[in-house]
């Protein structure tokens, strides 16, 4: 997986990589708490039992699945910037 940080840092209108390993560490951290919502209502709310056919609750487990990997994309991100991986 390629990431351009240049491109990123331009995105998150980063002046420098500290900047930008801030701004992506609040976008991991909320992404995170969104996912860990949604997994705590998935689990302790609702019966996907009756409707697993259903293609709602399909898109509900996917939703979890996607953010997982985006948190895991954004936690490399922030990696990257965090080693100063960038040229600039």
């Amino acid at each position: 997986m390629v990431l351009d940080l240049d491109q990123w840092a331009r995105a998150l209108n980063a002046k420098n990589d500290e900047d930008a390993f801030r701004a992506v560490q609040t976008i991991r951290s909320n992404l995170a708490r969104c996912q860990q919502d949604l997994m705590f209502d998935v689990a302790k709310k609702f019966d996907f039992a009756p409707i697993k056919e259903d293609w709602v609750g399909a898109r509900v487990r996917h939703a979890l699945m996607d953010m997982g990997e985006a948190l895991d994309t954004l936690y490399l991100l922030e990696s990257k910037f965090r080693a100063h991986e960038r040229g600039a």
